[in-house]
């Protein structure tokens, strides 16, 4: 299978409006309705703000969506005797305060083929990665929900702390580079939050994440 990745941003120069919104809304994530609604409702919005970039991996055969990832940017406030100071350093802590980019979104589709996740978790490294090179931060947060800890710990989360706040959790995640948050769905007891941070230290670390078997994975710029 051959899979595509477009950038929502060069769609909506590209597309008519009425046919790009009808082809995000049939995007399907059982998993997670919170993935579906930010697609369908929130996505253009923030790409016209410029609040994050949406990138849409799609099965060029039918047009259809076959997962989406959303990248943004957004500080982090720890404090420093939370950690170690080998990790506070790793993450350019200052006065409490880590620059950080953001995994806000990473959803696949009903159908989608196992393993689209992890290739597209490896998408966003990279391209962050890029963004380092370029002008620095090497902190990568993201949010995911408490059955998936187990997943990102497979990627090479490790977690490193828990905050009970309230009717909130908060767990942080560190592999090298990277310190993860979680968060239990909206239906379930007690809302938890997790947030994860990596070091984007070399490409290495990138590409020992899992790969996908697919034909090819690209991007449309």
């Amino acid at each position: 299978m051959t899979l595509e990745i477009y950038r929502l941003k060069k769609l909506m120069h590209e597309m008519d409006k009425d046919e790009l919104s009808e082809m995000l809304s049939g995007f399907r994530c059982s998993r997670n309705k919170d993935s579906e609604h930010f697609l369908k409702k929130i996505a253009l919005k923030h790409e016209a703000r410029d609040i994050s970039r949406t990138y849409l991996v799609m099965d060029p055969a039918d047009g259809k969506i076959k997962g989406y990832i959303t990248l943004a940017l957004k500080c982090l406030g720890l404090q420093d005797d939370e950690f170690d100071r080998s990790v506070a350093d790793s993450m350019n802590l200052r006065d409490g305060i880590a620059q950080a980019y953001l995994i806000g979104q990473l959803a696949r589709s009903d159908d989608a083929v196992p393993g689209l996740g992890k290739e597209m978790l490896r998408h966003a490294l990279e391209t962050f990665f890029k963004g380092k090179e370029m002008f620095g931060c090497r902190t990568v947060r993201l949010d995911c929900k408490d059955e998936l800890i187990r997943y990102y710990g497979s990627c090479g989360f490790r977690h490193i702390r828990k905050i009970m706040k309230r009717t909130s959790t908060r767990w942080s995640f560190s592999y090298d580079a990277i310190l993860c948050t979680a968060r239990e769905g909206a239906a379930g007891p007690s809302p938890c939050s997790v947030t994860a941070v990596h070091e984007l230290r070399s490409q290495d670390t990138i590409r020992n994440i899992n790969r996908l078997r697919l034909t090819a994975v690209w991007t449309r710029i």
